[in-house]
């Protein structure tokens, strides 16, 4: 089990210690950048109290993290966000940086004033437009924890034991579900208003675009910006795009309709696209202390509200591939699939309608083909060769299945943009968002069309199906002779007693 030698929150800030030669370059020349001075001037005229620039800091892939200590013992921490992050994480905006930052500063502000997700509280935030401090800075609540990845134990993709893991699946399941709950009309990015305090949804950091009335809008603006982005370079000329890498977004738009029936007038879900192990602080009892990250919280359509968290492991199998060996880190990320599905069903038994529509509503859609499109989407942010290939025979893969189900004339339920579950079928208990039958079963339903899910995995061959089939009807019978045996010895021994 982690035993959290590294130490929790300000403690285990490392400096220096896990960058990169360049990136420490980097980060160097930009600290001479910053008025320090003017800094804790700023701090001081805001509160009233004496402060310093604590000696630990933590550099993350996106931002410089400072703690500024008060002569009274509170502590707020100065984020001073690193240039030119997007070349160490990977991730590209099409709006500037500024427009990025003040849209993830009013995210916080939204979550901390009207929800009761755990975000650290704004207390100032300069743009840097004045110089005064050399950079952008956002002064926030100190939040005594430790990044959950940092947690996870080493190779075997869980945070401590047993036990420690649950406990954070299902706190991950409850900070999903209540992301979830907050609603608006459009799809795009929050911003808040400077002259009344309100909050609005505007165009999207990402693609730069909107804010979107409907999905189809989103889904092609997305598409069009990641193809460029992530295809063959910066340019939005298609011709300059060549294989799979140019493809997969396209095939997204010709193949989600036939597997996502969207709502086109919302609302729309909040959503932390990038929601995850980095995303949170755990304190030593592996509570979850706050979310961190919120540069990634948008609304958004319910099938991209509806993405495994990135927590570990889940196994780099998709639909249509054979299944391997379930062992070792696989066969964890299995169970723990399972086992989080579970948990975001659970979180709407036994509470008012709305909560357990969302929270039925996302478990349901985790488990859709549509959401398999959308990760697919996902993961063609890793300008991965390989992965987009793959990706590509499984779009065609769940296509071609699902055409094969409706010559079966199967209905299977649909989650829309309101997180209520319909069906054409003639069954319409679905209809009734308090309606629970249970939770979808993430192995059957986890991850193909329905005719091959029943079925199971592709097997090897149909002689491999049998033996699994045969073994599991001599396990079921061992277990219940076993069974029987216990029950038939507990009533000797009451006799006895009588």
């Amino acid at each position: 089990m982690n035993d959290f030698k590294k130490g929790i929150g300000e403690e285990a800030w490392r400096g220096f210690a896990d960058c990169s030669t360049g990136k420490e370059k980097m980060v160097r020349v930009f600290e001479e950048t910053i008025h320090y001075d003017n800094m804790i001037s700023f701090c001081r005229r805001h509160r009233g109290v004496h402060c310093k620039i604590g000696n630990r800091f933590i550099v993350g892939s996106k931002n410089l993290v400072r703690i500024i200590q008060f002569d009274d013992g509170t502590k707020w921490v100065a984020r001073l966000p690193l240039p030119r992050y997007d070349v160490y994480c990977g991730e590209g905006r099409a709006v500037s940086r500024l427009e990025a930052l003040r849209s993830e500063v009013a995210a916080m502000i939204f979550l901390e004033s009207s929800t009761p997700i755990p975000v650290p509280r704004v207390y100032a935030f300069d743009d840097g437009t004045s110089g005064d401090i050399g950079a952008p800075c956002v002064f926030m609540e100190y939040m005594h924890g430790t990044p959950a990845d940092i947690l996870l134990e080493n190779g075997r993709g869980v945070f401590g034991g047993p036990k420690d893991d649950e406990y954070v699946l299902q706190q991950l399941a409850i900070l999903m579900v209540r992301i979830a709950q907050v609603r608006f009309d459009g799809i795009g990015s929050l911003y808040q208003d400077p002259r009344d305090g309100s909050f609005y949804v505007g165009r999207d950091v990402e693609t730069g675009e909107g804010p979107f009335a409907t999905p189809e809008e989103y889904y092609e603006a997305l598409c069009r910006y990641r193809q460029a982005r992530y295809g063959r370079g910066i340019s939005y000329d298609d011709s300059n795009i060549h294989g799979p890498e140019g493809t997969l977004p396209k095939m997204f738009l010709k193949y989600l309709p036939s597997f996502c029936k969207m709502q086109h007038d919302g609302p729309f879900s909040l959503v932390n696209t990038n929601l995850g192990a980095h995303s949170i602080l755990l304190d030593n009892n592996f509570r979850i202390v706050s979310m961190i990250d919120c540069d990634s919280i948008m609304t958004a359509p319910f099938h991209m509200a509806a993405q495994f968290p990135d927590i570990g492991p889940y196994g780099n199998f998709l639909p249509g591939e054979r299944l391997p060996p379930m062992t070792g880190c696989i066969g964890r990320g299995v169970y723990r699939r399972k086992a989080f599905v579970e948990y975001v069903w659970n979180q709407g038994l036994g509470s008012r309608v709305p909560k357990r529509s969302v929270a039925t509503g996302l478990a349901h859609a985790m488990v859709s083909d549509a959401a398999y499109y959308v990760q697919g989407l996902n993961d063609f942010k890793k300008r991965s060769w390989d992965w987009n290939t793959r990706w590509i025979r499984t779009y065609e893969f769940m296509y071609h299945s699902l055409c094969e189900d409706k010559l079966l004339d199967y209905k299977e339920p649909v989650v829309k943009d309101d997180g209520i579950i319909h069906t054409d079928g003639p069954d319409s208990r679905t209809e009734d968002p308090g309606y629970c039958e249970g939770p979808p079963s993430p192995i059957m339903d986890w991850s193909l069309p329905v005719r091959t899910r029943l079925g199971g995995f592709v097997q090897d061959s149909e002689q491999d199906s049998e033996q699994g089939s045969e073994q599991d009807s001599e396990q079921d019978s061992e277990q219940d002779s076993e069974q029987d045996l216990e029950q038939e010895q507990e009533l000797g021994q009451e006799q006895e007693q009588e």
